[in-house]
């Protein structure tokens, strides 16, 4: 989720969604925009945006995203993004 109208938050997710898309090989739900989260209503001034990974209410995603293994992948993956928007952007 990035923060509405926010340009540069609207790149920072897109690009961290399509490392995390890469790295996952998980269906990629796309990146959505919102007025409603708190979090980056805070943030609006500079580039933020908020990652739901998947979901655990699916018990095999569950199990994934309890494995350490996963959990070293996404957080790799969501860096990665990171790191490519600051060089892309900044």
């Amino acid at each position: 989720f990035f923060w509405t109208g926010r340009n540069q938050s609207l790149k920072l997710a897109s690009v961290i969604n399509e490392n995390l898309a890469i790295a996952t090989k998980w269906r990629d739900r796309g990146i959505k925009p919102t007025n409603v989260f708190g979090v980056l209503r805070r943030l609006s001034s500079i580039p933020a945006c908020l990652i739901e990974y998947n979901f655990i209410s699916n018990l095999e995603f569950e199990k994934q995203l309890a494995d350490v293994n996963t959990q070293n992948m996404l957080a790799r993956a969501t860096a990665g993004g990171i790191k490519e928007y600051a060089r892309l952007y900044l």
